[in-house]
């Protein structure tokens, strides 16, 4: 067990859990800095392992879409703004916000290339169709692969992370 901060960049705003339904916060970039960066700042700066994407759709990161499928908020503001070089893991990809645009593995190889590197499915047989979704674009896209790849690389140094953790605990 790792800790994780969760839901980037914060659900402060959010009038609804995006696991039920669609959601937009429509707040603006200060008030994004002020209130719901901080505790992912922090997190960042003491070295936290995961952080969870939110599926709601922030206005002033990237009015387009989930935050977990954007790659000016997973790559330009976690990665790049906050410095975390940690794993990323979505939420439930087939929460309500996201099996409506339009599918859930759609939904998984956008958060592949925003920057995730973990995609939770909590759906029975939801597995199969999301990895064939995501070796059908690595397949095609070298750019999509090399992400996939330095995905896979970043989780296998977790999993290194928690043996090592596991180790010293005995």
């Amino acid at each position: 067990m790792l800790p994780t901060a969760k839901h980037f960049p914060g659900l402060g705003a959010s009038a609804t859990n995006t696991d039920d339904a669609d959601e937009t916060v429509a707040v603006d970039r200060g008030e994004l800095d002020a209130v719901d960066l901080p505790p992912f700042r922090a997190a960042v700066d003491a070295g936290v392992p995961l952080v969870m994407t939110s599926h709601a759709t922030y206005t002033a990161l990237d009015p387009r879409g989930p935050a977990s499928q954007s790659r000016r908020g997973v790559t330009g503001l976690l990665r790049r703004e906050l410095g975390f070089d940690g794993v990323v893991i979505t939420d439930s990809l087939e929460a309500e916000a996201i099996r409506t645009r339009p599918s859930t593995p759609v939904a998984t190889v956008r958060a592949m290339a925003a920057g995730s590197d973990l995609l939770l499915t909590t759906g029975r047989g939801s597995y199969t169709p999301v990895m064939e979704a995501i070796e059908a674009r690595a397949a095609r896209d070298p750019r999509f692969d090399a992400r996939v790849r330095e995905a896979v690389a970043r989780v296998l140094r977790l999993q290194e992370r928690a043996a090592r953790l596991r180790e010293s605990r005995r």
